[in-house]
């Protein structure tokens, strides 16, 4: 426990090559199985510790996106020399340290998943529930631009939300605000809504009573929900939960927390918690709108999507509880 679908041998082979020779395990053979000796089926924290400065310059100034991804996060963790314009030169001024691993390793984890939603044009393995096929898809057709139907504060991202302690100046800057953008929730919830389709290929998908987006991926319903969250106290911004209910109906037991926690060890990343009311246990991870692409959610919503389906049979196999549909897959890997 738990299985995923990251796999050592996904990763470009030029980027094996130059793990193999720098941890001299050219002579074990074959490089990702030796990787997996070392590290195991799925990197952890220790994995980017020794290997960053290797990441950082073979892997990243060929990676746009993952690159653009890391800096952007750490930037806004106040990591490195802000004052560093070009990329790989600001992530050269970052130290090797346990904020920057937990940056960094989520989205090194991506590029070693087999999984069609960690690419900017997927093809689910899997349709949702009375799916019908669409003859005149057009494989070719690329995702949405990333700045459309986001509320127009910027080019670059959301708006923040002042809630001052005055009712009425908060009622007149939430007048001008919807003014300027309307309802921010609504809009970036369209937004969302219309890269989810993209991603996944999956135009007839709608939000649920709740206004979460359902994409569902194996045996597990994984949500895309837009929400605003509280900052400071004066202000809000938008961001982004990713969740899924993993199993229903199990019991609080101190062998299942000790799986959860074990869980939120392994994947700093994202949270596996136990809600009493319809005895869940549900895996979450959030992200704050004003830096997020169609690329990075398609990274995101993939790890959490095929994170979900991997993890909720294994928990219900030891521990009991409901899915939330059949586990049919088989082709996963045991760590």
């Amino acid at each position: 426990m738990p299985r995923y679908r990251f796999s050592w041998s996904n990763l470009p082979e030029g980027l094996l090559t130059e793990l193999a020779q720098a941890l001299d395990v050219e002579s074990q053979g074959d490089a990702a199985n030796a990787l997996r000796e070392i590290y195991g089926a799925r990197p952890q924290e220790e994995f980017i510790e020794d290997t960053w400065e290797l990441l950082r310059e073979v892997w990243l100034p060929d990676d746009e996106e993952a690159r653009s991804e890391i800096t952007t996060t750490l930037r806004e963790r106040g990591l490195g020399d802000d004052s560093i314009s070009d990329e790989t030169e600001y992530l050269r001024s970052c130290r090797n340290t346990i904020n920057l691993r937990r940056v960094v390793l989520p989205v090194f984890i991506s590029l070693g998943e087999a999984s069609p939603l960690a690419g900017s044009r997927p093809t689910p393995s899997r349709t949702v529930a009375n799916d019908e096929t669409d003859g005149d898809d057009d494989s070719s057709a690329q995702p949405p631009s990333h700045t459309i139907g986001l509320p127009k504060k910027s080019s670059k991202g959301l708006p923040t939300i002042s809630s001052g302690s005055n009712q009425e100046s908060e009622d007149a800057d939430t007048d001008v605000q919807e003014e300027k953008v309307g309802n921010p929730v609504e809009h970036f919830r369209q937004w969302l809504l219309e890269n989810v389709r993209a991603i996944t290929k999956r135009d007839h998908l709608e939000p649920d009573e709740d206004g979460d987006i359902p994409v569902d991926v194996g045996s597990a319903r994984t949500y895309v929900s837009p929400r605003l969250t509280r900052v400071d106290a004066n202000n809000k911004a938008l961001s982004l939960d990713i969740y899924s209910i993993l199993v229903q109906g199990v019991e609080k037991t101190p062998g299942l927390l000790l799986a959860l926690n074990r869980i939120n060890c392994e994947t700093p990343f994202v949270k596996a918690k136990y809600q009493d009311s319809g005895k869940q246990v549900i895996l979450h991870h959030e992200l704050m709108a004003d830096s997020i692409t169609t690329q990075k959610l398609a990274r995101h919503l993939g790890m959490i999507a095929f994170m979900a389906d991997a993890l909720d049979t294994e928990l219900q196999r030891e521990f009991g509880g409901d899915l939330h549909d059949i586990d049919l897959r088989s082709d996963v890997q045991d760590v």
